[in-house]
């Protein structure tokens, strides 16, 4: 099993496609995602419901759109599990978010207040209300994004960190395997590139346009030949190259966006987006999107770079700045987790910035 294939439908139309009752075992070999299952369950409640949306090529034709998102013509696989019992329920939904970074690791979660529990030396769940105005609460680990909503009744903070905390891979070997590969590589939007999302980034305002043409590898020499201001493919300390885009078309590209990954699995991550200065869509002086959180100024190099947190003891974090010598604008985003705290972040802004 050392090489990962997708399996994916290849007529939208087909009963194939539908939503389908499955077990997480069976549904794993569906999934460019480690699929994970509870290990533990709140008193009095069971798992009722497992279902696959399995992966499909893009696309809606007349009587394929069933449960697939109305946002998007792509078709992404994603495991959905209910859990019930004694008058209260909720749901989690598993996937790989891959259409755009992961809007300050909690985009479920946007636009309200929201705080942060540890569950694994890697990773943190957050808690707040989710875009249907319901409990919830996400937390992205070994690269999977974990959304929970509470359809009905009442769970406990503690409940739902609970349950986060007993999430376990069902499948190791499948584990280990999608650990090996690189983003590029699992990605959707990667392999079939369909239109662009337009959703929130993170927490300094950036969007693309959703017909913007776009290229993902995992290749760095084809990086190096697309002659985009690249920041040296400087890796923060820790962390490893996994994948690069390149985001306009050939002779008018946009900018470059680098994907660093670390930790069991790959499951940390730092994203750089590079442009050459008032060529893309980085803005300076900045602008803010709708997300409770703190902004502040580093000084690595002599300037000011801004910043942003919504913990400081585990981020995410983001930075915005212009290296005038260069003629380079960045934007610096992180994932969040234990060990990736204010000083931690300051680190990799400086390695970033300021190299020596």
């Amino acid at each position: 099993m050392s090489d990962w294939q997708p399996r994916t439908v290849k007529d939208p139309t087909s009963p194939e496609a539908r939503v389908t009752p499955m077990a997480a075992d069976e549904a794993q070999v569906w999934c460019n995602f480690p699929v994970l299952v509870p290990r533990g369950l709140p008193p009095e409640t069971t798992i009722v419901t497992q279902t696959l949306r399995p992966e499909c090529c893009p696309g809606r034709p007349a009587g394929s759109a069933g449960s697939r998102s109305p946002w998007s013509e792509g078709n992404p696989s994603s495991y959905r599990f209910e859990i019930a019992g004694k008058g209260r329920k909720l749901r989690v939904k598993e996937f790989l978010y891959d259409w755009a970074p992961a809007a300050a690791d909690q985009p479920c979660l946007w636009g309200g207040p929201t705080w942060a529990e540890p569950i694994h030396p890697d990773y943190v769940v957050w808690l707040g209300t989710d875009y249907m105005g319901h409990r919830g609460a996400y937390a992205r680990i070994y690269r999977t994004s974990c959304e929970l909503s509470v359809l009905a009744g009442t769970f406990s903070d503690e409940e739902i960190v609970t349950l986060y905390r007993t999430l376990e891979p069902v499948s190791p070997t499948h584990l280990a395997l999608l650990g090996q590969q690189s983003f590029a590589r699992l990605s959707y939007w990667a392999r079939f590139r369909p239109r662009l999302v337009d959703p929130p980034h993170g927490l300094f305002r950036f969007r693309r346009p959703e017909d913007e043409t776009y290229i993902w590898t995992d290749d760095q020499d084809v990086v190096g030949s697309w002659g985009m201001p690249r920041l040296d493919l400087q890796s923060p300390s820790g962390f490893r190259f996994d994948s690069a885009a390149l985001f306009g078309s050939t002779g008018d590209a946009r900018e470059v966006e680098v994907l660093f990954t670390s930790g069991e699995y790959r499951g940390r991550e730092v994203r750089i987006v590079a442009q050459w200065a008032g060529c893309g869509r980085i803005d300076l002086p900045s602008r803010t999107e709708a997300h409770p959180c703190t902004f502040d100024t580093v000084i690595p190099n002599g300037d000011g770079v801004e910043v942003a947190f919504v913990d400081h003891r585990f981020g995410p974090h983001e930075a915005i700045w212009q290296d005038e010598t260069r003629g380079v604008r960045g934007l610096l985003l992180t994932s969040a987790g234990p060990r990736m705290d204010r000083a931690w972040f300051e680190g990799v802004v400086t390695s970033v910035v300021a190299p020596p």
